[in-house]
């Protein structure tokens, strides 16, 4: 009886954390595009965009299941320009 209930338990969590993944990404799909500033002197100084940091919280959410590999890889040629 208990690997019954462990099962239905941990059928549960998989359950929540897919909601979870959808909801976000319903989330962004429905918001709009970020709105970016315009490039500043020191954008076009030859001082690159924190392109770095961005990366990070974009295998953050992949690494959480929030984003699968193939829109990772998307985002990433999009913040890296190619």
């Amino acid at each position: 009886m208990y690997a019954v209930g462990r099962h239905s338990a941990n059928r549960a969590a998989e359950e929540r954390e897919q909601e979870a993944r959808l909801n976000a990404l319903e989330y962004s799909a429905a918001a709009p595009p970020p709105a970016y500033a315009p490039a500043t002197s020191q954008d076009v100084s030859g001082s690159p965009p924190d392109r770095v940091a961005q990366l990070q919280q974009l295998a953050t959410l992949r690494d959480g299941g929030v984003l699968t590999e193939p829109e990772f890889d998307a985002e990433k040629r999009r913040i890296l320009g190619s």
